[in-house]
Formats: structure tokens, sequence, C-alpha cells
């Protein structure tokens, strides 16, 4: 971003008091649906971050300060449709208050720790499990339409997301262009 040049975005903001917690992630483990709205805001960052006026701006992935992925009803259902049955996801309904109405978004909520890392050639911080750079065991992820970042802390509900080809392909058929992938 240049000097003075002004970037935009929505952003899902869940209530002040809240954050994403082990003990959260633990009773939401059998729930359909998190128990908090989250709002829809315009955010503008040009010198400083300045949060805005509610908005009805639905990306697809939704950032936000719960530190989770939040995805739309076309993402979840484009994963759906991918999916092997060995991921053991669920999603878990949000409500995301826009200026004029509610809309419905889903967090992927992974039921167990799913194994990808080829351990001898992840790179970790000295004495440790925390991981720098993740490298991943093609025989262990090749099952899974998607899976988990390999951190060891909050993998049930991940803020990055590794998906297959499949996944990537629909998502671009769908021309939907808010999503950004990586090769890994």
């Amino acid at each position: 971003m240049q000097q003075n040049e002004e970037f935009i975005q929505t952003v899902a903001y869940c209530p002040k008091s809240l954050h994403l917690s082990l003990d959260m992630i633990a009773e939401l483990s059998n729930k359909e649906k998190l128990p908090f709205e989250f709002e829809l805001r315009s955010v503008s960052v040009k010198e400083r971050l300045i949060v805005g006026n509610l908005s009805d701006i639905c990306p697809n992935y939704l950032s936000n300060n719960f530190g989770c992925s939040i995805l739309s009803p076309k993402i979840k259902q484009i994963v759906d449709n991918c999916l092997f049955g060995s991921e053991d996801l669920k999603w878990i309904r949000v409500l995301v208050k826009g200026k004029n109405q509610r809309y419905d978004y889903y967090i992927p909520y992974f039921c167990h720790y799913l194994d990808t890392l080829d351990k001898n050639n992840t790179r970790y911080i000295p004495n440790t499990k925390l991981i720098i750079n993740p490298a991943f065991d093609y025989n262990k992820y090749k099952d899974y339409a998607i899976f988990h970042s390999p951190n060891y802390v909050f993998w049930q509900m991940s803020r990055s997301l590794y998906v297959n080809q499949a996944i990537k392909e629909k998502v671009e058929h769908a021309k939907i262009n808010d999503i950004i992938f990586e090769i890994i």
C-alpha cells in the first residue's frame, strides 16, 4: 500500500468481551450455531485503522476479530460437495448482522486432529512444537478435501485452511474471486 492510499475491507466483529479460547472451542464441539452474533463492519486503513459503519458487503471469506475461518454458504456448499468423509468436519452456523439484514455464515469445525505434517521437513522454533514453516506429507493429506492448520492450538477452528485441487477449481469455476489460494 502506497502512502496515503486507502484500503477498505469488510470485517466481522464479535462482541468485545469475547475471544477464541480453548474453553470456548470445547463448548462449541456440540453446538450447531454460535451463541452470539457478529457485526459486519466497513474497515478502512489509511494512516491508521478506522472501524466504520455497519455494512452489507458480504465476502465469501469473512475476516474477523475472533480468530477463525468464517465462510459463506456458497463456499460451504462447495466444500461439502468435495468432502471424502475422512475429514470429520462439521459446520457451526454464525449469524452476521449487516446494515439492513442478517446473514448466515459458517465456521468449519474439525472434530479430530488431522495429522498431515511431514515432521522431518517441517521447521519448528527450537525446543518447541511451534511451527515456523510446515511441510506436508502427501500420503497423510491425500484423503482430505480440506484440512486445518497443523498448529497444536485452536486447530478445531483454524484460521488457516488447506484445500485440495477440486475445491480450488470449483471455487474458481464459481467465479468467486475474493479468496486467494497459495500452493503448498
